[in-house]
């Protein structure tokens, strides 16, 4: 989400997996690209995140996996909000 006025021009915005994810990356979910574009005149964009093998987990296996991805920035100066940074996203897996 952006917060604040759309702006006329595409918006480049990078993020990374944070601290507590506890999902694996290519075991769980596909390597993230990393960057979303938020179109021009929107407040919003998307990031696509593949998950690996989804369904019920396996007995003794945990229920789920955590992927926990931070918003670090963009392009011409955009900073992610305190607020609205950080995405969790819970993975069935097993």
């Amino acid at each position: 989400n952006l917060v604040g006025p759309q702006n006329p021009n595409p918006i480049k915005v990078f993020y990374t997996v944070f601290a507590g994810t506890t999902a694996i990356e290519n075991e769980h979910y596909k390597t993230l690209k990393g960057e979303l574009t938020i179109p021009a005149n929107s407040s919003y964009g998307e990031a696509e995140v593949e998950i690996l093998n989804p369904g019920p987990p396996a007995t003794g296996t945990p229920a789920f996996r955590d992927l926990n991805i931070i918003l670090t920035g963009g392009d011409n100066g955009v900073t992610s909000s305190v607020n609205y940074r950080v995405i969790s996203l819970r993975i069935a897996q097993p």
